[in-house]
């Protein structure tokens, strides 16, 4: 009896210890580096008579950097496509504030890369999205289980919800997630894609980036069209001719950190 005893106090001395090793591993990652930007997208459509009032084309959109201040003073309402001329039957257009934060952090074992995209007003285009993280490659994803994608969006105050629906794209130099926007009259909406990341041979590293990014879609396409080709650099996303003209782009959030790994 003694002796069953005993066991049972050195057991419940190690579960502890084994916890604390999972939360090490899973848990108690320290951030090393963090970049913030504030975009402005002014976007120019076509509507015509014949289509419905959510059915916009996007012609053109043009997308600048502006400070932590215009983004938390701009509208959080999504403003209404404004008639350029007054006519409803030409280019119409309409202007839409994102927040685009990237992070570094590490468990002094791997380290962990996040971006995440923050929709001030909804975006009137709702189709295939592309967010992704860029990095060098002397480290590699850590296995492709790893890959984290969440969208969270609210109908209203009390009906929020979460999608991890998405089509992953792994290259040499970067991870994207290809998923589509919610149909829904939205209140708010947000993206993040996470992953760890290992050395990709044996050497140290000194220096890391990870540029996270973001391109959305002006117009109806599909995600294997977007996931097929295209490209992942260590400044963000690259975009080859024939999804260029579909999306409107903004530039990378990169963080970066140095010291020994």
């Amino acid at each position: 009896m003694k002796q069953w005893l005993k066991f049972m106090f050195v057991i419940i001395l190690i579960i502890p210890f084994i916890v604390s090793a999972e939360e090490v591993e899973e848990d108690n990652y320290v951030k090393v580096a963090e970049t913030v930007k504030y975009f402005k997208t002014t976007s120019i459509f076509n509507n015509s008579s014949v289509m419905r009032d959510t059915d916009f084309a996007e012609m053109s959109s043009i997308t600048v950097e502006v400070s932590e201040e215009e983004f938390n003073n701009a509208p959080t309402e999504t403003e209404p496509v404004a008639p350029i001329d007054g006519s409803r039957t030409v280019a119409q257009s309409q202007t839409t504030y994102k927040r685009l934060t990237t992070t570094i952090e590490t468990n002094a074992t791997y380290y962990r890369y996040t971006t995440n995209l923050y929709w001030r007003n909804m975006p009137q285009v709702r189709s295939y999205d592309i967010i992704a993280i860029g990095h060098y490659n002397d480290v590699e994803l850590y296995n492709s289980q790893n890959i984290v994608f969440e969208q969270d969006y609210c109908e209203d105050a009390y009906s929020c919800y979460y999608s991890s629906s998405r089509t992953n794209v792994v290259k040499e130099y970067g991870t994207a997630a290809v998923f589509h926007l919610p149909d829904d009259s939205l209140i708010s909406l947000e993206q993040t894609l996470t992953f760890v990341v290992k050395k990709a041979g044996n050497y140290v590293v000194d220096y890391q980036v990870a540029a996270g990014d973001y391109a959305h879609a002006t117009s109806n396409t599909i995600a294997s069209l977007a996931a097929n080709n295209l490209r992942i650099g260590v400044g963000g996303l690259i975009l080859p001719d024939v999804i260029y003209d579909i999306y409107d782009t903004t530039p990378a959030a990169i963080a970066d950190w140095s010291g020994t790994w």
